[in-house]
């Protein structure tokens, strides 16, 4: 399997506020990887003792003229979907492409998303990921009800509640959380905003996951497999 390292952007990698990368690799090399392709992400290049630490799909992959940072919106967009958001994108491309070995301006952006191991069954993991629909869409504030839930770091199980939002509750420090009446869910990392301010999402042990799967599942409720 192939590999792509962040050795200097893995916390926003592992984040999931870092969702595209630019490499001036070879026409040669570029061509080892392949949109839909999942790829071994590494914290830096094995040559320098570098550990994976997550798997990654490629969603798109396009050569791109630098220059094309320079636009006044495209360019502080982009810095955000790299991980940056706020820097120059000047700055950006002095730092990482002064010394490219493209000589044509261009470099290959690579468009990410983060997926489970493959062939791995998400039920039987040590940890899960729970995604929440919790926050007004006017403003992204906390509105202390699930409006559609999503199980799996890969999205592979996602339901949307079909007239009744169960009521949210976190523990001190959000040590826990609560869906409705299901029984408490130990939070082991909790991220605001995740994916948009609509969301939030949870890491948790698999059987508390699996417990709170089983009180939706005798509720109300419509899923979908994807």
């Amino acid at each position: 399997m192939t590999i792509i390292s962040f050795a200097h952007t893995t916390p926003q990698l592992l984040e999931r506020s870092k969702t595209v990368t630019r490499r001036d690799w070879t026409d040669k090399h570029a061509q080892k990887f392949r949109a839909g392709e999942v790829v071994q992400a590494y914290d830096k290049s094995p040559r320098c003792g570098g550990k994976r630490v997550c798997f990654i799909r490629i969603k798109e992959i396009r050569l791109e003229a630098l220059e094309a940072l320079r636009n006044p919106i495209y360019g502080p967009a982009e810095m955000i979907k790299e991980g940056f958001p706020g820097r120059d994108p000047l700055e950006f491309e002095k730092t990482f492409f002064s010394h490219s070995r493209r000589q044509d301006g261009t470099v290959y952006r690579i468009e990410f998303e983060i997926v489970d191991e493959p062939g791995r069954d998400w039920l039987k993991a040590e940890r899960l990921r729970i995604n929440l629909c919790c926050n007004n869409p006017d403003n992204g504030m906390f509105d202390g009800k699930a409006f559609a839930i999503e199980f799996g770091d890969n999205l592979s199980l996602t339901s949307q509640f079909r007239g009744w939002s169960p009521r949210l509750t976190r523990g001190p420090g959000r040590s826990w959380l609560r869906i409705g009446g299901s029984p408490r869910c130990p939070v082991l990392s909790y991220k605001e905003w995740f994916g948009n301010w609509c969301w939030d999402s949870i890491v948790t042990d698999s059987r508390s996951a699996m417990r709170v799967l089983n009180w939706i599942k005798e509720g109300k409720w419509r899923r979908r497999r994807s």
